[in-house]
């Protein structure tokens, strides 16, 4: 137990130390001596828990990923999937620094895999509600991968300031993407 503590210790330490140093340069500047320095930890000792710092700033990524709002369970409506998705853009708007680091240091999926998950959710409620069974799967992959990518950019663009709303207004826009029945239009 001591060492699993020793270790956790040692590895927020690390990433504490990459988040203050994401903030005056880009990653692809940053090298593994000035982390070491930064976080007051030894090469060796680095080496031990990471083999880059990629690897570091993914580590923090999906922390930050598996922090964020979940539902207890699938919405069952549209007001439940909105609920949520407001959850989400706060819990956003409130890292802002953190999630600004991680889209300006990151080109994986794990957050638009996580927002696509949504889409999908989003859009089997919707096709419930419209009773629409004749959509097939490839169709579908495409629906999510416009909208979900698109959320995503619109996510990325709103932290890094292009856009000036409130979460309510970004879960607004988001949710509205895929149209429901009644729904108001964009406002």
């Amino acid at each position: 137990m001591k060492q699993d503590l020793r270790i956790a210790v040692t590895k927020r330490m690390i990433q504490e130390a990459l988040l203050r140093l994401l903030k005056t340069k880009p990653l692809d500047k940053i090298k593994i001596n000035e982390l070491c320095a930064e976080s007051g930890v030894n090469r060796a000792t680095f080496y031990r828990h990471y083999e880059t710092l990629q690897e570091v700033l993914h580590e923090i990524e999906v922390e930050f990923i598996r922090q964020m709002p979940r539902p207890a369970k699938p919405p069952q409506n549209v007001t439940e999937a909105r609920d949520h998705m407001e959850a989400v853009c706060t819990y956003f708007y409130d890292h802002a620094d953190m999630i600004k680091l991680l889209f300006l240091n990151r080109t994986d999926g794990d957050m638009r895999q996580g927002l696509n998950e949504f889409y999908r959710s989003f859009l089997e409620l919707r096709n419930e509600k419209m009773m629409v069974s004749d959509i097939d799967e490839d169709s579908v992959k495409v629906i999510i991968a416009l909208v979900g990518g698109g959320g995503y950019c619109l996510l990325q663009q709103w932290i890094l300031g292009d856009i000036i709303k409130s979460p309510k207004e970004i879960a607004d826009v988001l949710c509205n993407v895929i149209r429901w029945p009644g729904c108001s239009d964009f406002s």
